[in-house]
């Protein structure tokens, strides 16, 4: 059956709003080549857009679309920059369909359940009302209360735009991103139908990864669990460092030779495989 090139554009015209100004990244997994295309909700569903879009993921790229919206013109993709909220989410890396089954049945009906690979999912609600830090915070609570990947929060986020193929390349046959929930909700959430989750410290995943509190975080010690977790879900080494550039990104003051500092950590992590809790970059 040929993929229906109209997958796109029904999402996010259900999703957001035609004049939220959206990042679409554009990922290279070979040649390593990461860029941001910012523009309007409507402007990405129009058909020579999406187009493009085809043609790249036909050339090996990987297409993301920002959970949330910008300010008009920016052109880059950090917290700062977000205007305003319009999805709470969790990432599902492990016991997907167990973990979407408590999901379903706790939470509020989400607006979309994504099938990112196999076993993997992306869970978004839309709401409204909701300020950056609140998200971020239920956001946590979320992932840390599921067990989703409490490495995935932040409001700047990009996830999987369904209709387009997943580019990794340990998937032999193309497996395309699609939505899974045949019933999604219509009502928009406020922050009054989401439990409250106390701010809590990290699960530690495997042992040997750091963890650590809201409250003045040692921002290396959270590059190096993230890249910890990564290693030991099979990620390699280009991988984790682009994970620690986009988190670091949305961070200020923006840390000096950041892509060399990445590298760096994330060659160490592999290198060293599992470690202590006493390890230190």
């Amino acid at each position: 059956m040929p993929l229906d090139h109209a997958i796109p554009a029904r999402y996010i015209q259900r999703m957001y709003e035609p004049s939220d100004y959206l990042a679409v990244m554009i990922r290279n997994r070979g040649t390593g080549k990461t860029i941001h295309e910012f523009r309007t909700a409507d402007a990405i569903c129009r058909q020579s857009y999406l187009a493009h879009l085809r043609a790249a993921n036909a050339h090996g790229s990987d297409v993301y679309l920002s959970v949330n919206c910008f300010q008009p013109g920016t052109r880059r993709r950090v917290k700062a920059n977000v205007s305003a909220v319009r999805h709470l989410f969790v990432d599902i890396d492990e016991n997907g369909e167990a973990v979407v089954g408590r999901i379903v049945a706790e939470l509020p009906r989400p607006w979309a359940i994504l099938a990112s690979s196999a076993g993997k999912y992306q869970v978004l609600w839309r709401v409204d009302g909701f300020a950056p830090a609140e998200a971020e915070a239920v956001t946590r609570g979320l992932a840390h209360h599921f067990r989703a990947d409490e490495a995935v929060w932040d409001c700047a986020r990009v996830l999987r735009l369904p209709g387009f193929r997943n580019c990794k390349p340990e998937y032999a046959e193309p497996l395309y991103v699609r939505e899974v929930l045949h019933e999604p909700a219509t009502r928009v959430y406020a922050s009054g139908d989401f439990p409250q989750y106390a701010e809590t410290e990290c699960r530690r995943s495997a042992p040997g990864y750091r963890i650590y509190k809201k409250d003045g975080p040692d921002q290396s010690a959270i590059d190096w669990g993230l890249a910890c977790a990564a290693a030991e879900k099979g990620k390699s080494e280009s991988d984790i460092a682009a994970l620690i550039i986009e988190r670091r990104r949305g961070i200020k003051p923006l840390k000096p030779h950041l892509e060399s500092y990445a590298t760096r950590t994330a060659r160490k992590t592999m290198k060293k495989g599992r470690l202590g809790a006493d390890a230190t970059l």
